[in-house]
């Protein structure tokens, strides 16, 4: 019998990390440009299903994840909450961070309150509209992290079990809780893969 690869895919067949991706398809290629410089294959979610077969998931910025323009952004939410409850990690970036958290200050829209924090919406608007600092980050080593913030929200208070992973002007802008892991800024917009690693990390650790 001859098999086609064609019916496999390839990160199936050659047992390579997925994770999923919630954005636009424009946008969806800075991580998935980063993904595969880890060793990732980078999966554009468009349905609940898609989820079926990931080891992660990041939740990206953009106002599609709100869920405002979702038919199934019930089932998707729904989804989604049910592997982050199994233990797949996900990673929450800017508005993605915002659909985690437990509590906004200005609430509005459809939000998974996985996240034990409360975000100040568009937190940085006072400083400026974008803006790029130097970020301690000690998990990811000596080395200072290039933070871009744009549009950006920040976490106003963390519960016991939300450890901070960094802060710009006394104000925490990373943070993980278990499997969850929420950054203010937009790590997809750099060079530096040392996030992404991280993250690729703890699904490692996740997966035994």
């Amino acid at each position: 019998m001859i098999f086609s690869l064609d019916l496999f895919r390839r990160s199936d067949f050659l047992n390579i990390m997925r994770v999923g991706v919630l954005t636009t398809k424009k946008e969806f290629k800075n991580h998935q440009r980063m993904l595969a410089q880890c060793g990732i294959d980078g999966v554009l979610i468009i349905n609940a299903q898609d989820l079926n077969d990931i080891d992660g998931f990041i939740l990206a910025d953009d106002d599609r994840i709100m869920g405002h323009a979702w038919k199934d952004r019930d089932q998707l939410h729904q989804a989604i909450k049910g592997k982050v409850y199994q233990g797949m990690p996900i990673f929450g970036i800017s508005q993605g961070m915002m659909v985690l958290a437990r509590e906004m200050k200005q609430e509005d829209g459809l939000y998974l309150r996985l996240l034990e924090i409360k975000v100040e919406k568009d937190g940085f608007h006072l400083i400026k509209e974008s803006f790029e600092v130097p970020l301690k980050i000690d998990v990811l080593g000596k080395a200072p992290f290039p933070g871009i913030f744009i549009g950006a929200p920040y976490i106003r208070s963390i519960q016991p079990n939300v450890g901070i992973l960094a802060m710009y002007q006394e104000k925490i802008v990373m943070v993980r809780q278990g499997n969850i892991l929420g950054a203010s800024f937009h790590p997809e917009l750099t060079d530096d893969l040392r996030v992404y690693l991280y993250f690729k990390q703890m699904i490692e650790d996740a997966k035994g």
